[in-house]
């Protein structure tokens, strides 16, 4: 009898080779390279994630110019507490000014006008020394973030009870001060920079208050 073995083994390649060129012309699915779990295409990378976190946390106000604390809040350093108690401007802080003393013209700039600021400023660190607040600690920006030095004594008289003291740990004073601002402001920023023996005690210390129009 003839046997049927090599027919049948022909037979079994034959349909091996069929079905691997059905498979190859249809696409195989794709496997995943090892260690790489897949991502949609619209999911954010965990990066960007939390980098989105980061961007919404509030910054605390009073730390920079574009972000002033509001008037009224008090502001804080390591060895200072503000507060800014009343504002004061055109008219009425000229009338101020006028009434101090006689030779208090307005501004040489005519875009420029006086604004005047109450502010109390007590020490709150823990030196045994007493540390010095005055007007030097004072300037104003306007809207743009532009600066404004504060008034010589020659362009201003200082209006009483002036802001300055030697302070104890846990003392205040109260007291204005005069800045400048352009006519119409309404972005006017104080900027609060302490200083110790009449230096600066570096930009971490800056603090800014929105002073209004």
């Amino acid at each position: 009898m003839r046997s049927v073995l090599p027919f049948t083994l022909r037979q079994g390649i034959f349909l091996f080779l069929i079905t691997s060129s059905a498979l190859t012309a249809c696409g195989a699915p794709a496997t995943e390279a090892p260690g790489r779990a897949s991502t949609d295409a619209g999911a954010p990378e965990p990066e960007a994630t939390e980098r989105s976190a980061v961007a919404a946390v509030p910054r605390d106000p009073g730390l920079e110019i574009d972000n002033p604390a509001p008037m009224g809040e008090l502001i804080t350093t390591d060895e200072w507490e503000f507060e800014v108690l009343e504002v004061l401007g055109g008219e009425e802080a000229q009338a101020m000014l006028d009434e101090a003393s006689t030779f208090n013209e307005p501004p040489q700039d005519p875009a420029m006008e006086w604004v005047v600021v109450r502010i109390r400023a007590k020490n709150v660190g823990t030196e045994v020394e007493p540390r010095r607040v005055d007007v030097s600690f004072f300037k104003s920006a306007d809207s743009s973030g532009k600066l404004y030095d504060r008034p010589k004594v020659t362009e201003v008289s200082r209006l009483e009870p002036v802001l300055e003291g030697e302070l104890l740990p846990g003392e205040e004073v109260e007291g204005w001060i005069v800045l400048f601002s352009p006519k119409g402001e309404t972005g006017l920023v104080l900027l609060i920079q302490p200083r110790l023996n009449g230096f600066s005690t570096g930009p971490q210390h800056l603090r800014y208050v929105s002073l209004g129009g």
